[in-house]
């Protein structure tokens, strides 16, 4: 009897242990690694629109210690660039299920909505929250 059961519940024992989940963690690991140029950021109900050089606004995502340090050089105040220079902790995570992206960001505590890397971008938007969308170009 105690062999039947074993058998029974193998298999549901196998399906709970199978899970893609080791791949998720691995594609988010290897995702933004390393320096970025922070070059639009857009959005909102006021309608933000701005543009910088590659080069002016650097974002280094380090994975190890997740932390994103920003070197701020844009010499305008009065266009919106998100942050100051400085260091960042951050964390991409799963979004739930039936969500309009796979993957979200947050830096220091705060969501900033979808995080998706495509090609040598990186696009993060809260345009759900009416928030800003960036993008960001590998350097």
């Amino acid at each position: 009897m105690k062999n039947l059961k074993f058998f029974l519940g193998l298999p549901f024992f196998m399906l709970m242990s199978c899970s893609d989940a080791d791949d998720i963690v691995q594609k988010i690991n290897i995702t933004a690694n390393g320096n970025w140029s922070l070059v639009k950021v857009s959005g909102t109900i006021a309608g933000v629109n701005n543009t910088f050089p590659e080069g002016v606004i650097t974002w280094k995502f380090d994975e190890v210690n997740r932390t994103i340090t920003i070197i701020n050089n844009n010499p305008n105040n009065a266009l919106e660039d998100i942050f100051n220079s400085g260091v960042y902790n951050y964390a991409i995570t799963n979004n739930a299920i039936n969500a309009i992206c796979t993957e979200n960001i947050e830096i220091n505590a705060t969501d900033f909505g979808c995080f998706s890397e495509i090609e040598n971008k990186i696009i993060i938007t809260q345009s759900v929250a009416d928030g800003f969308d960036l993008l960001l170009i590998k350097q």
